[in-house]
């Protein structure tokens, strides 16, 4: 298993020795080194929790945003696979303006991530059909950092499938070839998710 790139670093000078995201990790996997708590990649599901539980905001999610914007800025086509969460939280727009927004900065193209949603769920339901077994969904990065990393005897029981994000970037791939695909949604998994070679 080829490990993804890390997702949640430690600003140094803001650690200030509280060791909240320590006991927040379900997994372990934040480590005290020279008085500094730093996640250990190896070890990280990219659940988030450390980010939530640092009063100092000393833990950090790596941000792609200026990546994004340097590609609007050289005039690249860009489309986007926008996450359904979107709706809540951008609760004060309607998903005309949101999306008007967008194309506003300079995207080509707006996406729901959810339009690949329907193509997962019919590939689990032919999987599942006639099966007594459990089934375990691979739509979240987290869940599936989890049982690679932490439980990989869980690995059989995995849905032989992408997730919607993956699949739905593919078919922008697929049907803009000259142009760049990213994904905008909260989830910080996902990050780790779109650098795996599949993605």
């Amino acid at each position: 298993m080829t490990l993804p790139i890390p997702t949640v670093t430690t600003l140094k000078a803001k650690c200030r020795d509280c060791h909240r995201c320590i006991r927040a990790c379900p997994v372990k996997a934040i480590k005290l080194r020279s008085g500094q708590a730093n996640v250990v990649p190896e070890l990280c599901i990219s659940c988030g929790l450390c980010v939530e539980a640092c009063p100092q905001k000393a833990k950090t999610v790596i941000s792609q945003a200026e990546e994004v914007m340097a590609l609007l800025a050289a005039g690249e086509e860009v489309c986007v696979s926008l996450a359904p969460s979107y709706a809540v939280a951008f609760d004060a727009y309607s998903p005309g303006q949101v999306v008007a927004a967008l194309k506003q900065l300079g995207f080509a193209r707006v996406e729901e991530t959810a339009l690949a949603a329907e193509a997962v769920a019919a590939h689990y339901c032919q999987r599942l059909t006639g099966q007594q077994s459990t089934m375990i969904s691979s739509c979240c990065p987290t869940i599936v950092n989890l049982v690679e990393i932490h439980f990989p005897q869980l690995l059989p029981l995995m849905a032989p499938s992408a997730s919607p994000m993956v699949i739905h970037g593919l078919s922008l791939r697929a049907r803009f070839p000259k142009a760049k695909t990213v994904f905008i949604g909260p989830c910080i998994a996902k990050i780790q998710e779109a650098s795996r070679p599949a993605a």
